[in-house]
């Protein structure tokens, strides 16, 4: 799969991995759970289109488009960066509580991120 995106455009790239997944979920939400539509609205359709084009869309297209043009390294920061400031905006933002084992996972993570660059710097 890699060998076939690699070539792509931000926008291609992420209209694949969409279609992609969308193919791979669909099944299995069906086996899960069946749909019902009886409580779909307008209301919640626009929610829908809001969160897919807006959270997920741009969101993917903006980070397939910056791994395509910045340095592996600071991708793989960024990376590891992505689920602490999740945790954080949700917090400070939604109003959720940090448990313990969050702050000490993100201390964890931030720590080991900082000695690989550290020790990366010095060769």
């Amino acid at each position: 799969m890699n060998k076939f995106i690699k070539n792509l455009s931000g926008f291609e790239t992420t209209l694949v991995q969409l279609m992609v997944s969308s193919l791979v979920l669909i099944p299995y939400i069906l086996m899960i759970d069946p749909m019902n539509f009886s409580g779909v609205n307008s209301h919640s359709i626009i929610y829908i289109l809001i969160l897919g084009i807006f959270h997920t869309g741009i969101a993917y297209f903006l980070y397939f488009t910056a791994i395509k043009e910045l340095e592996g390294q600071i991708i793989a920061v960024l990376s590891y960066i992505d689920p602490i400031s999740a945790v954080i905006i949700a917090a400070v933002v939604l109003g959720e509580s940090m448990i313990f084992i969050q702050i000490i996972g993100g201390i964890l993570i931030l720590g080991s991120t900082f000695l690989s660059e550290r020790l990366e710097t010095k060769r």
